[in-house]
């Protein structure tokens, strides 16, 4: 399986790829990108099974971003994370 990453804080991002035994957990080919566009392009390019992605990014949000996957390619599962607790991102998403 491929899984796309999409985080914007480099330490975060870094924590996921890194400190998850991917392999183990069925994950054969793994891509980040660190905002909404770079991953939309990274998107068409590798074709990912899974996004894991923060909801909230400069730019385009993740909610907005995974709208936009999901047209491409509707098969796509989609992991959310966030650190913020705000109600209208869970309502949104």
């Amino acid at each position: 399986m491929r899984l796309l990453v999409v985080e914007d804080e480099k330490i975060i991002l870094n924590g996921i790829v890194k400190h998850i035994p991917w392999e183990a957990l069925g994950i054969d080919e793994l891509r980040s990108a660190r905002n909404a566009e770079e991953a939309l392009a990274v998107f068409e390019e590798f074709s990912p099974d899974i996004v894991l992605t923060d909801i909230n990014m400069p730019g385009k949000d993740g909610i907005a971003m995974c709208h936009d996957m999901k047209e491409k390619n509707e098969d796509v599962q989609i992991i959310l994370i966030t650190g913020y607790s705000q109600m209208d991102y869970l309502k949104r998403a």
